[in-house]
């Protein structure tokens, strides 16, 4: 499981060690960013990277 996250507030319920499909986890926290901030992407090259971070992430979870 991957999960995006722009940061500034609590994941709430989100547990990083043992999830209930027992899928690995990555959690990234993007701080500084706003929700939807991958609309950015082409324009904000802080939006850019991260983004490129949380697709790489998922790449390599789907190749896994």
């Amino acid at each position: 499981m991957v999960v995006f996250y722009h940061g500034g507030r609590s994941l709430g319920s989100v547990d990083t060690h043992d999830h209930v499909c027992s899928a690995p986890c990555t959690i990234a926290r993007q701080h500084h960013m706003v929700h939807g901030y991958v609309d950015f992407a082409l324009v904000v090259p802080a939006a850019a990277e991260a983004a490129g971070r949380g697709l790489a992430a998922l790449k390599q979870a789907l190749h896994a």
